[in-house]
């Protein structure tokens, strides 16, 4: 259980009437209903796993909710995201879903914060919420904020998905096992695919963040199971759960460490290790006209066919380890700029290039991020 003051909160009679169903639980009743009202959470992304996330907490009567993601709504997400909608297109996803939940639950308070989780933020949010779920598809946030809530010794709800398969776990509960414990840092997960580069059926991160959803309740009102030292894996194709067990192995002890989470960048929209090789969309364009680059999509034929940059030439990531391919590249007049749909693919693409002595950069966010500045 979170440690709340419940103090100075009231439920007015149209919250009685809301929450009825619940308060006629034994374990939640009026005391359980306070504390849904008191805590305040920050979810960070609205997008697939978010979509869901918030929904049935705003429902819940959870009014305290922080939602970071500076992404827009493209109708590609539609299939899984269904708190957004047609009307949103085009514009900010933290928009549209304090547009949805103001017309589900007006006692819930949406803290709507169009920005991209970073070094130079993640204290300051972490630290001003009691709770935070990760609706994220991407390693190195979870890894930022796996790092902020232990050093602020703050619990947070891991989400996954990818294709027919989701994950779900509550990590830094109680002295409990962190991110780090179940993904090294030099584990393979740190090359995973996103949603958006490797498939997904749009119910499973409904599914999963239901499951988040279900355990932000949980460890808020203090009753039953977590899965603090446990992960859930579900896999839908097969309708098959199971839990295996996470040992705690991980510590970020050392002072080098600390330091450097408390210590941010300069420039806050790069990640450590990205500056030297990254390539802004602005700047990218600039190259382009005159003739100073040659783009390299790395996604599948499928993908470049339905949208690319004009310009670029495909060489789908399966590819780049064939001799032939790199001899083809290696022969191209002008520096390659890698890209995918975001940055997953683009990432492994640059080092296999790398590797290859072949001179590359990516572009920073990929295609979505040069969508969003035509």
């Amino acid at each position: 259980m979170l440690n709340l003051n419940l103090s100075d909160v009231e439920l007015s009679l149209n919250e009685y009437k809301r929450y009825s169903r619940q308060l006629l639980l034994p374990q939640i009743q009026l005391e359980g209903q306070k504390r849904l009202g008191r805590i305040k959470l920050l979810c960070v992304g609205a997008g697939a796993l978010g979509s869901a996330i918030i929904s049935y907490l705003a429902a819940s009567g959870i009014t305290n909710i922080s939602i970071v993601d500076d992404d827009v709504v493209d109708i590609s997400n539609l299939q899984r995201q269904p708190i957004h909608t047609l009307a949103f297109l085009n514009s900010l996803k933290v928009d549209s879903i304090k547009n949805s939940i103001n017309k589900l639950n007006p006692h819930c308070h949406i803290n709507s914060l169009p920005l991209k989780l970073s070094r130079a933020n993640a204290y300051k949010l972490i630290q001003d919420h009691d709770l935070i779920l990760d609706g994220t598809d991407n390693i190195e946030s979870r890894y930022l904020i796996d790092e902020f809530c232990w050093l602020l010794g703050k619990p947070w709800i891991y989400g996954g998905v990818f294709q027919f398969e989701g994950q779900v776990s509550v990590f830094n509960y109680r002295g409990g096992p962190t991110y780090h414990d179940l993904y090294p840092r030099d584990s393979s997960q740190t090359t995973s695919l996103s949603c958006s580069e490797g498939g997904i059926l749009g119910v499973v991160p409904g599914l999963i963040g239901l499951l988040q959803a279900s355990e932000a309740l949980k460890l808020t009102l203090g009753i039953g199971n977590t899965l603090s030292g446990q992960l859930l894996i579900v896999n839908i194709f097969t309708l098959q759960f199971k839990k295996i067990f996470i040992r705690k192995k991980f510590s970020i002890d050392n002072q080098r460490s600390i330091l450097k989470i408390i210590s941010p960048p300069a420039h806050d929209s790069h990640s450590e290790g990205e500056i030297n090789y990254s390539i802004g969309v602005q700047t990218c364009k600039r190259l382009l006209k005159l003739n100073k680059i040659q783009l390299i999509d790395v996604r599948s034929e499928i993908e470049f066919a339905i949208e690319h940059i004009p310009g670029a030439l495909n060489y789908p990531l399966t590819m780049l380890s064939e001799e032939n391919t790199l001899k083809i590249l290696f022969q191209l007049p002008t520096p390659l700029v890698v890209y995918c749909s975001l940055n997953s693919r683009a990432e492994v693409a640059y080092k296999l290039l790398a590797k290859a002595q072949i001179p590359c950069q990516k572009l920073e966010n990929g295609l979505q991020a040069w969508k969003r500045n035509i």
